[in-house]
């Protein structure tokens, strides 16, 4: 589907934002998982693991719009597909769509987890 220009710049501060959020998060699991037992019980420590693993596709994902978004701009507008390296795989709102699943499943994984264990 074809974007209006002023979408192009919302999805870009959108993004933006996304990316931030996944990049403090992920750190904060790397801290977490670091401290080993001291914070989080063994058993939880799958789960985090693969909540970090989602949201690492997730800012993945992210990347992929954003640099589009810089330098792939005309191809948003006309709908055309993007993806690394310049390819032309998705259109950017599957991009989106896999973005939010990817971070949505992490945040569901933990969540799980956590209640799995108490």
């Amino acid at each position: 589907m074809a974007m209006k220009p002023a979408q192009v710049n919302k999805l870009y501060d959108y993004t933006k934002f996304h990316i931030g959020l996944y990049a403090t998060l992920m750190t904060l699991l790397m801290a977490v998982l670091s401290l080993g037992e001291k914070a989080v019980p063994r058993e939880a420590v799958c789960y985090l693991k693969i909540t970090l693993v989602c949201f690492t596709i997730a800012g993945g994902c992210g990347g992929i719009l954003g640099s589009s978004i810089s330098l792939r701009q005309d191809d948003l507008v006309n709908g055309q597909g993007i993806g690394p390296f310049s390819l032309g795989m998705l259109p950017a709102e599957v991009w989106a769509h896999l973005e939010h699943w990817a971070f949505w499943i992490g945040i569901a994984v933990s969540v799980w987890g956590f209640l799995h264990l108490y």
